[in-house]
C-alpha cells in the first residue's frame, strides 16, 4: 500500500522509516492518506491492438484445443498443436496417394475419447478414407475459427468509436 501528503508518494515502509514508528495499514499517520493510482488513460487504437492480441491468442488457443469427430465410430477429440497439425498434413498426403493408388492404407493419429482428457490421448489407428475425413474436419476447424476472428471480431474492433465499445467485443 502506498502512501501520499499531496506532495509525495511513499510505500508504507519508506513512510514508515522516514517517521520512525509504525502504523495499521488502514490507518495512515495524521497528515497522510492512502494513495490510489489513478486509472491509466487508454487510447483507443492502444486499446485496439490489445484487443486483438488477446483474441489472437484465443484464436490460437481454440485451435490448439482440437476438435471432435466420430470418424472412428465414436466421438474422439482430435488436439491440434503445431506438431499434430503438422502430423495430421504429412499422413493425409499418404493416405491420398493410398487412395490414387487404391493400395491399402493405416495410420496413427493422435486422439482420445469424448470424456477423457488429453493426458489420455494416444495414437489410434485410422484408414485412409478416415484419416481424409478427420484432416477435413481439422481443417474445417480451423477455418471456422480464423473466420471468426478475421470476419466478425476483427471488423468490430476496427468500427469501435470508444474503448467502452471494445470492451463489448469479446470471444
Amino acid at each position: 500500500m502506498t502512501y501520499t501528503n499531496g506532495q509525495e508518494v511513499l510505500s508504507r515502509y519508506e513512510l514508515q522509516d522516514r517517521l520512525n514508528q509504525s502504523f495499521p495499514l488502514n490507518e495512515p499517520p495524521e497528515g497522510w492518506d492512502i494513495y490510489y493510482p489513478p486509472e491509466p488513460i487508454v487510447d483507443l487504437t492502444t486499446a485496439r491492438l490489445s484487443l486483438k492480441a488477446r483474441l489472437l491468442h484465443q484464436v490460437g488457443a481454440t485451435i490448439v484445443a482440437g476438435f471432435t469427430s466420430n470418424v472412428l465410430g465414436s466421438n474422439h477429440v482430435y488436439p491440434l498443436s503445431e506438431t499434430d497439425q503438422t502430423n495430421m498434413l504429412a499422413i493425409r498426403l499418404m493416405a491420398l496417394s493410398a487412395q490414387i493408388n487404391q493400395t491399402e492404407f493405416t495410420d496413427f493419429i493422435q486422439c482420445y475419447a469424448e470424456g477423457e482428457t488429453k493426458s489420455d490421448s494416444v495414437y489410434k489407428a485410422h484408414t485412409a478414407e478416415q484419416i481424409v475425413a478427420v484432416t477435413n474436419q481439422a481443417n474445417l476447424h480451423k477455418q471456422t475459427i480464423l473466420l471468426h476472428f478475421n470476419r466478425k471480431l476483427k471488423p468490430q474492433i476496427d468500427k469501435a468509436r470508444s474503448v467502452a465499445e471494445l470492451d463489448l467485443i469479446v470471444w
